[in-house]
């Protein structure tokens, strides 16, 4: 789903936002495999790991010769409910979703420095 709103809010910004986007799927993406492998453990840190890439989907900004808009708006307009993409972001948006970017990464590099021991 995240991946899917970032291809719909396309923009200028887009591109400094891929240098760190691509490494962070290619994270989320084996981390996700390292926490099926062991099941139980790491349910919760996958589930919020989850939650924060549509999260950071939704709030980043971008913009483009209209204005700024978010993938929120984006979404909206291409489901019909807003008139056009470029509504007012929220104040805080950009560093909500650069906080949310941030800990699905750090969510990630958790799991994947699990060892597969547990301390009895």
């Amino acid at each position: 789903m995240g991946v899917a709103i970032n291809l719909m809010s396309v923009g200028q910004y887009y591109g400094i936002y891929v240098v760190v986007l691509l490494p962070a799927i290619g994270l989320h993406v084996m981390s996700g495999l390292r926490a099926w492998k062991f099941f139980p453990k790491f349910n919760w840190p996958i589930v919020l790991s989850s939650i924060c890439f549509p999260g950071f989907s939704l709030f980043r900004l971008d913009i483009d010769a209209h204005g700024l808009f978010n993938g929120y708006g984006a979404v909206m307009t291409r489901l019909g409910a807003a008139a056009t993409e470029h509504t007012d972001p929220w104040e805080f948006s950009l560093e909500l979703s650069l906080v949310l970017l941030l800990a699905m990464i750090f969510i990630d590099t958790y799991v994947m420095w699990y060892k597969g021991k547990d301390k009895a």
